[in-house]
């Protein structure tokens, strides 16, 4: 049994399933205490009427019980029509603890509602039982798809799940439940509860993640932009029955980039913001060391797609005040220069595949360089590019590597990098290899 009252006035053309899959004791705990409660403050699910909108769990059998058993959820359904759905499919099997045996069931889940959406022609406002929604963020993102947006990302913030059922208190309707937090109260949230694994991604602090595909950049004490590879997608486009390779913040980007679909990237937190509540160390592995381009380069090159990439180009500003937007210039200039020389990393490190045989000691070379930052930062290269590789007897001696660098030691060494480089005759990035 379902607790659903049908909206009175439906005028929107597009149908939207805001659809979460969750199963377990801790999930189902976090979203009846905090994500729930977000969904239901007054300019979320509260200033829904006369949209086509529905609320989907997809869940276990045991699971359904606990869930329609709670007042919470009772109350969600007496706002917005609501089902729980527990699919019977091959694919969904308890795989255990381990991480990805928990991201293929999440996928089997996420196929699901992609599959159902589709059946009846919705489009997929992603959710996770995890997911603090700022008040008037749903709002927002209906809006965008009543505006014709298919596929809309933004990239979340993660907080410390334990600091946050205290720090939302303040904002907890104590008759419904509902958690009323605006955007910029939510981000000062994640400002001070921020989680480990985010703290490790910030430009310029003493450690750093071993998985940063997402950098910050401190702009004011009040004042975060970010760049992300892998950022979530709220609206997604579920003609075609997309599939998902690994998750769907790392493989929905790709499969709509190669379908030829348009993007909207969110970038002020103002407009719409999600804080993730997650324990404190989830994944606790760091290195001590600082964030440089060479380390976000080099895990781009492994685990980064053009999709990713074309995200990585969008700024997203995260902000309890006003926006110090001369300073946020500045800093956007200087990510801007990280982009530039990550992109053109992974540009050359395509051309170096096909040139190991011919040309390994060049080839080597230059992989050692992309390995130092402080030759990258000097590097001038920028896609497109003809690579014109020089013959194997001019390439410098390797045994550099193993002194520190002097400044005669880098002007050669860029020099003779941004020498085999030329702009490309066409506008379009190509890799042509000429040989001189």
């Amino acid at each position: 049994m379902s607790w659903c009252v049908p909206l009175k006035n439906r005028n929107a053309s597009s149908r939207l399933v805001l659809a979460k899959s969750v199963w377990g004791d801790a999930y189902i705990e976090t979203m009846l205490s905090l994500n729930i409660p977000s969904l239901l403050s007054r300019r979320n699910i509260g200033s829904l009427a006369g949209y086509d909108v529905e609320h989907r769990l997809y869940t276990t059998e045991a699971d359904r019980e606990k869930i329609e058993a709670a007042p919470i959820y009772r109350h969600l359904a007496t706002q917005v029509p609501c089902s729980i759905v527990t699919p019977n499919r091959e694919d969904l099997v308890d795989a255990g603890a381990a991480y990805e045996g928990t991201i293929a069931r999440m996928n089997a889940y996420h196929h699901a509602i992609i599959d159902d959406c589709a059946a009846i022609g919705a489009t997929w406002m992603f959710d996770q039982p995890d997911h603090i929604w700022g008040d008037g963020s749903l709002l927002h993102l209906v809006n965008l798809a009543a505006n014709g947006d298919d596929i809309v990302f933004f990239p979340s913030m993660s907080g410390n799940l334990e600091e946050l059922i205290g720090g939302v208190a303040p904002w907890r309707n104590t008759e419904t439940g509902a958690i009323d937090v605006p955007n910029r109260a939510l981000v000062d949230l994640a400002f001070k509860h921020m989680q480990f694994h985010d703290l490790t991604r910030f430009w310029g602090t003493p450690v750093s993640t071993e998985w940063p595909h997402h950098i910050a950049f401190r702009v004011a004490p009040d004042c975060v932009m970010r760049r992300c590879f892998y950022p979530q997608p709220y609206l997604i486009k579920t003609a075609g029955r997309p599939r998902l390779i690994r998750s769907v913040d790392f493989s929905y980007i790709e499969t709509a980039r190669e379908n030829g679909e348009s993007f909207h990237f969110i970038g002020d937190s103002d407009d719409f913001f999600i804080l993730e509540a997650s324990r404190k160390y989830q994944f606790p592995d760091y290195n001590v060391k600082k964030m440089s381009m060479g380390l976000i380069g080099n895990w781009a090159i492994r685990y980064a797609e053009a999709g990713h990439i074309e995200a990585f180009s969008h700024p997203v500003v995260y902000h309890t005040g006003e926006i110090p937007h001369r300073q946020l210039a500045r800093i956007n200039r200087f990510a801007d220069a990280v982009t530039s020389g990550i992109v053109s990393m992974v540009e050359i490190d395509r051309a170096l595949a096909a040139l190991v045989d011919p040309h390994p000691r060049a080839t080597a070379f230059i992989r050692l360089c992309m390995n130092r930052d402080e030759i990258l930062r000097r590097v001038r290269v920028k896609p497109p590019f003809t690579l014109r590789l020089p013959a194997e007897a001019s390439v410098p001696d390797l045994a550099i590597f193993g002194r520190r660098l002097s400044v005669e030691d880098l002007d050669r060494i860029v020099s003779w990098i941004e020498a085999l480089f030329e702009p490309a005759a066409s506008g379009v990035a190509s890799i042509d290899r000429v040989e001189p």
